[in-house]
């Protein structure tokens, strides 16, 4: 950590992201402990998982009743702000608003139906829920809610609003391309009027 702490020297900054393979498949935070305790505590920090990062959700029982991983509230604890759906932070007298990319093409019709009837059928077994049935529900109870706070944020997005869309991989020219020819010239909130795009994934990351 002698580098970062190096790198980071005495830079002012008003927010620090963290765009995933920061844990490794077994959610140790460890290593990004020691990293987060060299960021001052009231600078924001926000996360995108990884390729190579558990899941965010917990789909079966485990150590709470939260719907959040082990892995995943640990980090909460310290002050992460899991970036799962957008998120704003506010700037002066800018809005800021960090959008995981997966958002932008998320049929929201179609999410919904699938996690209502999970819900739905979890909800009206006659007999008691096991462990796992209990968090399965949870989740989904949770991702319906989730998918009510997109639609939301998407109706009163203005364009006067800083847009950063953060992404693990990097984004191709192609992707972009098709993304960009998909959506509306006046849909504000896609990644055809997005101001940034961070990524990580390769040594040293990616922005554009």
């Amino acid at each position: 950590m002698a580098s970062v702490r190096t790198a980071l020297g005495s830079t002012a900054y008003s927010c620090a992201v963290f765009l995933g393979d920061m844990t490794g498949p077994d959610g140790n935070t460890e290593a990004l402990e020691e990293l987060l305790a060299l960021i001052p505590s009231d600078v924001p920090k926000l996360l995108v998982p990884g390729d190579e990062d558990p899941p965010l959700l917990a789909a079966t029982a485990h150590s709470s009743l939260s719907v959040w991983s082990d892995w995943a509230e640990r980090l909460m604890s310290l002050g992460v702000t899991l970036v799962d759906e957008p998120v704003s932070l506010t700037r002066g007298k800018s809005t800021l608003w960090f959008v995981p990319e997966y958002i932008y093409s998320l049929d929201l019709d179609s999410m919904e139906s699938v996690y209502r009837s999970q819900a739905e059928t979890l909800s009206a077994q006659e007999t008691f829920l096991t462990a796992d049935e209990a968090a399965q529900l949870r989740a989904a109870q949770w991702q319906l809610e989730k998918l009510d706070r997109i639609r939301e944020v998407r109706k009163n997005f203005s364009t006067d609003n800083v847009l950063i869309t953060l992404s693990h991989t990097p984004l191709s020219e192609e992707y972009l391309s098709t993304m960009m020819a998909w959506s509306a010239k006046d849909n504000g909130f896609s990644l055809r009027h997005t101001d940034l795009i961070l990524s990580a994934h390769y040594c040293a990351g990616q922005w554009r």
